[in-house]
C-alpha cells in the first residue's frame, strides 16, 4: 500500500492511526522523492503488539511448522541512523515472537521454527536495528535468510556469526534483479557466485 498509486488499498488500521507511520521525509530514493509514506514505526507499542497479536491467530488458527518474519518486506522501522541505538526494540520483538512460538510448540509437543529475512550484509541489518548475531546467540532463531534483489552478500560474516548456535543462512536468489532481465541465464549465474561462498543453501524469492 505504500505506492500512490496504491493507497485504495491502505489498511483500516493505516487509515484510523497516521500516528502510527513513519514521515514518509525520511525515506527518499536514489532520486530524492519521497513516496513511500505508510511503513509502520515499531518505536510505536501499538504497533508491536498489533503484529503480535497477529502472529498469535495464526498459531491458534493453524497447524504451522514455524514462521518467517520478513524484515525486508516493508521499509525499515525507524531512522536508519537510529537503527544501533534502537536494536533492542526489534531484539524485543523477535523474543516475544520467539515466546509465542515456543508457547504454541508446547501445546503441539515439538519446537516451531522462527526464520527472519534481513539485509543483505551484518552492518546494513545493525543500521536497520536488526541485531541477527545477538538473535542467534540467544537462541532465537533457527535460521536466517537474507537479501532482496542483492547480489553482494557478506556471507562470511553472517556464516561466523550464526554457525557457532547452529542457524543456518541462506542468501536470497531473487526474481527481480534491478536493471536486469533476470533470465534463466542471469539467475544461475547470480546462484553460483552466491554458491561461492558456501552458505547453508539458497532462498528463492
Amino acid at each position: 500500500d505504500h505506492w500512490e498509486s496504491s493507497l485504495d488499498f491502505l489498511p483500516t488500521f493505516k487509515r484510523d492511526h497516521p500516528e502510527w507511520l513513519n514521515p514518509r521525509e525520511i525515506f527518499p530514493d536514489y532520486e530524492g522523492n519521497c513516496e513511500i509514506h505508510t511503513s509502520l514505526n515499531y518505536l510505536v507499542p501499538e504497533v508491536r503488539r498489533l503484529k503480535l497479536r497477529a502472529l498469535e491467530e495464526l498459531l491458534d488458527r493453524y497447524d504451522l511448522d514455524g514462521v518467517n518474519l520478513d524484515f525486508q518486506r516493508s521499509q525499515f522501522y525507524f531512522r536508519w541512523d537510529k537503527g544501533h541505538s534502537l536494536s533492542y526494540v526489534m531484539t524485543d520483538f523477535v523474543r516475544q515472537t520467539r515466546r509465542l512460538l515456543d508457547a504454541a510448540g508446547e501445546r503441539r509437543g515439538r519446537r516451531l521454527a522462527l526464520s527472519v529475512r534481513v539485509c543483505p550484509t551484518l552492518e546494513g541489518s545493525r543500521c536497520a536495528g536488526l541485531d541477527v548475531a545477538r538473535w542467534a546467540r540467544e537462541g532465537l532463531v533457527d535460521l536466517v535468510t537474507a537479501g532482496t534483489g542483492a547480489v553482494n552478500f557478506d556471507i562470511q560474516g553472517y556464516r561466523e556469526a550464526l554457525a557457532p548456535y547452529g542457524v543456518g543462512f541462506y542468501p536470497c536468489l531473487y526474481g527481480d534483479y534491478e536493471k536486469t532481465e533476470s533470465s534463466d541465464q542471469v539467475l544461475r549465474g547470480v546462484a553460483e557466485t552466491l554458491l561461492l561462498g558456501e552458505p547453508d543453501g539458497l532462498y528463492s524469492f
